[in-house]
């Protein structure tokens, strides 16, 4: 167990384990998700078979004790490439799902305080292949967005993602970032009108 004596946010903290790190791969989790008990099983047959460098796979917000039954999950070992146009549209990826090989040296940009994962993500898929596994093997304490956690802070999120994709466009060409200022909006507004049709 490794504890920061500073909080620096938690960018660092995966950083900082993952300099430490000694094994091949890296997987993340946070403190109030919980991992299939054969998570690690499946993912390590997936990179073996396959050789791939990063794969991630679905995720469940039913409770742990609900879904964890191996009856309940068939394991079919069958990955897709995510489509990089589609991840910087929309980011598929929630962090525990994610397997990084530690020799591509992944680093969460610390200057970032929201979305610093799908940042991360863009930059590995730039020149890596990023593969998906159709399989709920993270059970997440919490549904993506909501109250609770750092991603519960809409405008900081929505602040974020415009800062990933201001980095993004500098790397490519910053004839992007007014095309990808207007996606992040239109996808705030969307999100604001499900909001309200659902609080009617």
């Amino acid at each position: 167990m490794i504890k920061n004596t500073v909080n620096r946010g938690v960018s660092s903290a995966r950083n900082l384990a993952i300099s430490i790190a000694n094994g091949k791969y890296l997987s993340f989790i946070d403190a109030d998700d919980f991992w299939h008990e054969n998570k690690l099983k499946y993912i390590y047959e997936i990179i073996d078979i396959y050789k791939v460098s990063i794969i991630a796979h679905s995720y469940s917000t039913l409770s742990y004790k609900k879904q964890t039954k191996k009856s309940d999950l068939k394991f079919e070992k069958k990955i897709r490439k995510i489509n990089h146009f589609k991840l910087l549209f929309s980011n598929q990826i929630v962090t525990p799902s994610m397997t990084i090989k530690k020799s591509l040296n992944p680093k969460f940009d610390e200057q970032i305080s929201y979305c610093e994962d799908f940042d991360l993500w863009l930059r590995l898929s730039e020149s890596n292949e990023i593969y998906f596994l159709d399989l709920k093997l993270v059970f997440l304490g919490r549904q993506p967005n909501s109250a609770g956690g750092l991603s519960s802070n809409s405008i900081g999120m929505r602040l974020g993602e415009m800062q990933t994709y201001y980095k993004y466009s500098i790397r490519q060409t910053i004839f992007l970032f007014p095309l990808l200022f207007l996606v992040s909006l239109a996808k705030a507004f969307l999100k604001l009108l499900k909001k309200n049709a659902l609080s009617i």
